[in-house]
Parts: structure tokens; sequence; C-alpha cells
């Protein structure tokens, strides 16, 4: 079952210590990994394919001093949909009034909107994509104000 990390402070800073744990759960969960690091509106999203423990890039992340930020969602994965390839690793994002949403998922989601209803559409094959789509098409039809 994939696995979920959720950091959230009110000022910028480093996940290392926590991101270091972290990547051990690709043990169990070798099929991809991703971490959404957020500060004010930008997001930036480092994912791959690969378990985090074999991942170069994974292994600068943690020990890279300026690797800093107020938000981080991170997700490993056991995949249950889609091939083992990028467009398939989570988070998601996309950009939504102007600013970046992501989001990582775990477990099955039944689709409430036919692709043909979606405004925003999946690059990939997983049930979490699609379900972002379907949030922010849901989203977008709303008079709802982010501040």
């Amino acid at each position: 079952m994939c696995e979920l990390l959720g950091l959230n402070f009110n000022q910028p800073v480093r996940c290392s210590l926590s991101f270091r744990g972290f990547r051990h759960r690709s043990e169990y969960n070798p099929h991809g990994w991703g971490i959404a690091r957020f500060d004010g509106r930008a997001c930036q999203i480092f994912k791959e394919p690969i378990r985090t423990l074999n991942s170069k890039l994974a292994t600068f992340l943690r020990d890279y001093e300026s690797f800093a930020g107020k938000i981080f969602i991170a997700h490993v994965r056991c995949a249950s949909r889609g091939d083992l390839a990028l467009r398939n690793t989570h988070p998601f994002s996309r950009t939504f009034r102007s600013r970046d949403v992501a989001l990582a998922h775990n477990g099955t989601v039944a689709s409430a909107l036919a692709r043909s209803e979606l405004k925003f559409h999946p690059v990939g094959e997983t049930d979490s994509e699609y379900l972002l789509c379907e949030l922010l098409t849901i989203l977008s039809n709303k008079a709802i104000r982010f501040t």
C-alpha cells in the first residue's frame, strides 16, 4: 500500500530529517516516489518511477541545505493502476486560478465525472490524477475563492 508524508510549517524549514526516514518506506513501496514543496504560491515537484533508496535525486534533496519550504507532500508508490512511469508517479499538480495545486493519494477512487466533462485532463492512467482533475473541475464550476 502506498504511503504519504505531509508536513506544514509556519516558516520555511528543511524536511531532511522527516524525508530521510520516509525514504526507507520505499522498501515496501518500490514503484516510485515524489515530493512536492510549496513556498508561497509556487510548487516544485521532484519525482521518479523508482525506489527512493535507489535514487540519486532523493539523496541529493535529502542532503541539499537549500531544500526548504513551508509545505511538503511526499508519496511512495505501490502501483495498483498505470505503468511504472513518471506520468503515473505522485504527487500530481495543476495550476488552478493562478495557484499551483498538488495531490498525492492512497487508495482506490471511483470516478464521479465522465472524461468528457473534465476541464482538467490527466496525463497518466492513475485514479489519483483523475481525482485531482475531477476536484478541480468541480471547484472551477463553483464561486470559491482562495486566499
